[in-house]
Protein backbone atom coordinates (compact mmCIF):
# COMPACT_ATOMS: atom_id res chain seq x y z
CA UNK A 1 0.00 0.00 0.00
CA UNK A 2 1.28 3.43 -0.98
CA UNK A 3 1.41 6.28 1.57
CA UNK A 4 0.27 9.62 0.24
CA UNK A 5 1.39 12.84 1.96
CA UNK A 6 -0.13 16.32 1.70
CA UNK A 7 1.34 18.54 -0.98
CA UNK A 8 2.75 21.96 -0.25
CA UNK A 9 -0.18 23.62 -2.06
CA UNK A 10 -2.72 21.77 0.07
CA UNK A 11 -0.96 22.81 3.27
CA UNK A 12 -0.77 26.45 2.12
CA UNK A 13 -4.48 26.48 1.27
CA UNK A 14 -5.36 25.15 4.73
CA UNK A 15 -3.10 27.73 6.41
CA UNK A 16 -4.72 30.48 4.31
CA UNK A 17 -8.22 29.38 5.30
CA UNK A 18 -7.23 29.29 8.98
CA UNK A 19 -5.70 32.78 8.69
CA UNK A 20 -8.95 34.15 7.22
CA UNK A 21 -10.98 32.51 10.01
CA UNK A 22 -8.63 33.93 12.68
CA UNK A 23 -8.92 37.42 11.19
CA UNK A 24 -12.70 37.12 11.35
CA UNK A 25 -12.62 35.98 14.97
CA UNK A 26 -10.29 38.82 15.99
CA UNK A 27 -12.56 41.32 14.21
CA UNK A 28 -15.58 39.94 16.08
CA UNK A 29 -13.84 40.06 19.45
CA UNK A 30 -12.44 43.60 18.90
CA UNK A 31 -9.79 43.58 21.65
CA UNK A 32 -9.37 47.37 21.55
CA UNK A 33 -13.04 47.88 22.41
CA UNK A 34 -12.79 45.24 25.15
CA UNK A 35 -9.98 47.31 26.71
CA UNK A 36 -12.11 50.44 26.40
CA UNK A 37 -15.04 48.64 28.02
CA UNK A 38 -12.81 47.58 30.93
CA UNK A 39 -11.55 51.15 31.30
CA UNK A 40 -15.15 52.41 31.17
CA UNK A 41 -16.02 50.03 34.00
CA UNK A 42 -13.13 51.47 36.01
CA UNK A 43 -14.34 55.03 35.37
CA UNK A 44 -17.90 54.05 36.36
CA UNK A 45 -16.50 52.55 39.54
CA UNK A 46 -14.63 55.80 40.30
CA UNK A 47 -17.86 57.79 39.89
CA UNK A 48 -19.71 55.30 42.12
CA UNK A 49 -16.99 55.56 44.77
CA UNK A 50 -17.13 59.35 44.62
CA UNK A 51 -20.95 59.26 44.83
CA UNK A 52 -20.87 57.02 47.91
CA UNK A 53 -18.21 59.22 49.50
CA UNK A 54 -20.21 62.37 48.71
CA UNK A 55 -23.37 60.93 50.29
CA UNK A 56 -21.42 59.87 53.36
CA UNK A 57 -19.78 63.30 53.56
CA UNK A 58 -23.14 65.05 53.25
CA UNK A 59 -24.65 62.88 55.98
CA UNK A 60 -22.04 64.13 58.45
CA UNK A 61 -21.79 67.74 57.19
CA UNK A 62 -25.39 69.01 57.37
CA UNK A 63 -26.26 68.09 53.80
CA UNK A 64 -23.28 69.87 52.22
CA UNK A 65 -21.15 68.05 49.63
CA UNK A 66 -17.37 68.21 49.21
CA UNK A 67 -16.21 70.16 46.14
CA UNK A 68 -13.27 67.95 45.11
CA UNK A 69 -11.82 64.45 45.32
CA UNK A 70 -9.05 65.85 47.56
CA UNK A 71 -11.64 67.28 49.99
CA UNK A 72 -13.24 63.84 50.23
CA UNK A 73 -9.83 62.32 50.91
CA UNK A 74 -9.01 64.90 53.57
CA UNK A 75 -12.33 64.21 55.29
CA UNK A 76 -11.52 60.49 55.32
CA UNK A 77 -14.28 59.49 52.90
CA UNK A 78 -11.83 58.25 50.20
CA UNK A 79 -8.55 56.38 50.69
CA UNK A 80 -6.64 57.98 47.81
CA UNK A 81 -5.86 61.67 47.28
CA UNK A 82 -6.26 61.31 43.51
CA UNK A 83 -8.37 58.84 41.50
CA UNK A 84 -6.65 55.88 39.84
CA UNK A 85 -7.61 56.51 36.21
CA UNK A 86 -6.79 54.13 33.32
CA UNK A 87 -3.32 54.82 31.90
CA UNK A 88 -4.31 54.18 28.27
CA UNK A 89 -7.06 55.52 26.05
CA UNK A 90 -6.94 59.20 26.97
CA UNK A 91 -9.13 58.96 30.07
CA UNK A 92 -9.11 61.88 32.51
CA UNK A 93 -10.09 62.10 36.17
CA UNK A 94 -13.78 62.50 36.96
CA UNK A 95 -14.86 66.12 37.13
CA UNK A 96 -16.75 67.67 40.03
CA UNK A 97 -19.28 70.38 39.09
CA UNK A 98 -20.71 72.33 41.98
CA UNK A 99 -24.34 73.43 42.24
CA UNK A 100 -25.51 76.97 41.58
CA UNK A 101 -26.88 77.64 45.08
CA UNK A 102 -24.31 78.14 47.80
CA UNK A 103 -25.81 78.06 51.28
CA UNK A 104 -23.01 76.00 52.80
CA UNK A 105 -20.67 78.18 54.86
CA UNK A 106 -17.46 76.18 54.34
CA UNK A 107 -15.57 77.17 51.15
CA UNK A 108 -14.82 73.48 50.44
CA UNK A 109 -18.52 72.53 50.44
CA UNK A 110 -21.54 73.02 48.19
CA UNK A 111 -25.28 72.27 48.25
CA UNK A 112 -25.21 69.91 45.26
CA UNK A 113 -22.56 68.21 43.18
CA UNK A 114 -22.26 66.42 39.85
CA UNK A 115 -19.47 63.91 39.37
CA UNK A 116 -18.81 63.04 35.74
CA UNK A 117 -16.43 60.73 33.83
CA UNK A 118 -16.00 60.19 30.09
CA UNK A 119 -16.81 56.79 28.51
CA UNK A 120 -15.20 55.55 25.28
CA UNK A 121 -16.31 52.00 24.41
CA UNK A 122 -18.57 51.24 21.43
CA UNK A 123 -21.40 50.41 23.80
CA UNK A 124 -21.76 54.11 24.56
CA UNK A 125 -21.09 55.64 21.16
CA UNK A 126 -23.75 57.90 19.73
CA UNK A 127 -24.12 61.50 18.59
CA UNK A 128 -21.54 62.58 21.18
CA UNK A 129 -19.13 60.84 23.49
CA UNK A 130 -21.21 60.05 26.55
CA UNK A 131 -20.37 60.46 30.19
CA UNK A 132 -21.11 58.50 33.32
CA UNK A 133 -22.71 60.97 35.66
CA UNK A 134 -23.73 61.15 39.33
CA UNK A 135 -26.20 63.84 40.35
CA UNK A 136 -26.52 64.56 44.08
CA UNK A 137 -29.95 66.16 43.67
CA UNK A 138 -31.57 63.00 42.28
CA UNK A 139 -29.07 60.62 43.90
CA UNK A 140 -28.81 58.70 40.60
CA UNK A 141 -26.01 57.67 38.29
CA UNK A 142 -26.61 57.36 34.55
CA UNK A 143 -25.09 57.77 31.09
CA UNK A 144 -25.60 61.29 29.73
CA UNK A 145 -24.32 63.21 26.73
CA UNK A 146 -23.33 66.23 28.83
CA UNK A 147 -22.11 66.28 32.40
CA UNK A 148 -24.77 68.85 33.26
CA UNK A 149 -27.70 66.75 31.98
CA UNK A 150 -30.02 65.37 34.65
CA UNK A 151 -30.45 61.64 35.10
CA UNK A 152 -33.90 60.43 33.99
Amino acid sequence: MLKRAFTLIELLVVIGILAVLMAGVVALIDPVDKNRAANDAQMQSLVANAATAEESYAATHNGCYARTWANLNTAGELKTATPNIPSTGGYVAPTFTIGAVATCTNANETDSINVCANLKSKRYTGPATPNWHYDSISGKTCATVNCTDACP
